[in-house]
């Protein structure tokens, strides 16, 4: 039987603790959706059937967590249907990790540490449980009614645009501009946001107010800010420090009131080191940032996307759902995601083109359209492979590496995965 939604464990009931609060999201099936929490107290706290894990596949004492501090552990209580850890069946007890995923019998469900939510961002635009990103929901609430232009950072496909188009939002400014700065020219680019004159250049027949004067009073949503010329960037820092634009061919100054969300992509402190963008311009713009986190940081959400994209086409092509066996989801909560939820669109689409609306999705469907999301090495026995590194020891084999997580963990003899788990842990980027 599946769980209610809004169903939880007399454990989920417990009073809040000091120490941050660890616990086990179930995520799939969607109607099993609930928070177990993990006892600090507790040698062995064993779950199955009447502890949250209600489901027909799961035993009556199917798995148990042992908790000391942030160190979790997990061991299969030997049930009739299997404990997978991210895609590994438990023989034995393993560590835990944020974002780990666990499969119960057929129950999918990730291990995270419950977060303060912000409840002022619409759930429709920012998305998802997960706590990286009840954080940025938290830090968009916060952002909102201060006055510092904002930076938002992040992978491709991590939902920037939403976030910024959310934070105007919620600052009641008015109106919302938006320009994209990857592939102009310098003069293109200075033209478009600062403006100009007729005849200013060859080809400007009349005169042109920028979108600077046109975002006055409201937001203006620089996106790939990286992208931008050294010398529109020169003038993007004036603007910001003065309030006022001067357009091309003028020499005019025009105060304008505008509040600026940047984004971009790419490592930002990387092009600021190597003198691509200037230091200035970036602490001006970084006073206030946020990184919009990618989905291996928020597996727990990757179902519901899964289905939310599922929808969206079959509304389009007026086909079913497809149906989704345990074990594909599995492999898509595993999955690097490197496009983040472009990726999933992409793939979603995909199955149903090839494998027809209502279809039932294997792993075997799954895997060639996600890459690589092999078993984690991690559950070999701890004799069969090095043990875990010192911050320093992590820090000198990326540095050997040049920063490549999959040759790291080739010398590790771990997977990927583990790799970003101890960069998590330590701190590291």
């Amino acid at each position: 039987m599946a769980l209610d939604r809004t169903q939880t464990s007399p454990r989920a009931r417990a009073p809040r603790e000091a120490a941050p609060r660890w616990g086990v999201r179930v995520v799939h099936p969607e109607a099993a959706t609930t928070w177990i929490d993990l006892d600090a107290d507790a040698e062995w706290q064993t779950l199955g059937r009447g502890d949250g894990l209600d489901h027909g596949t799961v035993s009556r004492a199917h798995v148990s967590f042992r908790r000391r501090g942030l160190v979790l552990e997990v061991r299969d209580e030997q049930s009739h249907n299997g404990t997978w850890l991210d895609g590994a069946r438990l023989a034995e007890p393993a560590f835990l990790g944020n974002h780990s995923v666990l499969r119960i019998g057929d129950l999918l469900a990730v291990v995270e540490a419950q977060e303060e939510d912000g409840d002022d961002v619409d759930r429709e635009a920012v998305v998802g449980d997960a706590p990286a990103i009840k954080i940025a929901r938290r830090t968009l609430t916060r952002m909102a009614p201060t006055r510092p232009h904002v930076l938002l950072l992040g992978e491709t496909g991590t939902g920037k645009e939403r976030a910024a188009a959310e934070l105007h939002r919620l600052t009641g400014r008015d109106p919302w501009v938006t320009f994209n700065c990857a592939g102009l020219g310098a003069q293109l680019a200075d033209s478009q946001l600062f403006g100009h004159e007729k005849g200013a250049f060859t080809g400007a027949e009349r005169a042109h107010e920028g979108l600077f004067r046109r975002a006055h009073g409201g937001t203006l949503f620089l996106d790939e800010v990286a992208e931008l010329d050294a010398t529109v960037q020169a003038k993007l820092l004036r603007v910001l420090e003065a309030g006022e634009v001067q357009p091309l061919g003028s020499d005019r100054l025009t105060e304008v009131d505008v509040r600026v969300i940047a984004a971009t992509a790419p490592d930002l402190t990387a092009r600021v080191d190597d003198g691509r963008f200037r230091r200035d311009l970036y602490a001006r713009l970084s006073v206030a940032s946020l990184t919009l986190p990618p989905l291996r940081e928020r597996r727990g959400d990757v179902p519901a996307w899964l289905a939310r994209f599922d929808a969206r086409w079959a509304r389009e092509d007026g086909g079913a759902p497809l149906r989704w066996h345990p074990e594909a989801v599995e492999a898509a909560m595993l999955a690097d995601w490197d496009e983040n939820l472009r990726g999933i669109d992409r793939v979603v689409y995909q199955l149903r083109l090839h494998q027809g609306p209502g279809a039932l999705i294997s792993a075997a469907h799954v895997a060639p359209l996600v890459g690589d999301a092999t078993p984690d090495a991690s559950h070999e026995p701890p004799s069969a492979r090095p043990p875990k590194p010192t911050k320093e020891e992590l820090e000198r084999a990326l540095a050997e590496h040049d920063g490549s997580v999959r040759a790291t963990a080739r010398h590790f003899q771990r997977d990927r995965r583990q790799i970003y788990r101890w960069m998590e842990a330590y701190g590291l980027k």
